[in-house]
């Protein structure tokens, strides 16, 4: 995983913190929310769509096994879509409610 993350970094001239994707969150969930754009019926006006994907594991991640579940679980709903690029994660304000933390996917295109 760490590998195809420094490849694709490579790929697009910008350097990769290795040691960073090693380290391990402190929880077994998170919430990730992103916004895309759909056109339901493929003509028409454009809408923003928010999504949100539960990320749940058995034992305190790494960073790397994130990135890896978020892509998976995103590939499906993005693959249509225009170009989307992983740009990072940022909590959201709305997390210090929750037992779950809502982060937000930061996508460039």
């Amino acid at each position: 995983m760490v590998h195809a993350l420094s490849v694709y970094a490579k790929d697009v001239k910008e350097s990769i913190d290795t040691a960073e994707l090693d380290t391990v969150f402190p929880r077994r969930t998170l919430d990730v929310q992103y916004n895309t754009w759909v056109r339901p019926t493929g003509v028409g006006e454009w809408t923003e769509v928010t999504r949100v994907i539960p990320l749940r594991f058995l034992h305190e991640p790494k960073y790397a096994e994130i990135v890896f579940e978020l892509h998976k679980a995103s590939h499906a709903q993005l693959q249509e879509d225009d170009h989307h690029f992983f740009e990072g994660l940022e909590l959201s304000g709305d997390s210090a409610s929750n037992e779950t933390p809502i982060y937000l996917l930061i996508l460039g295109s």
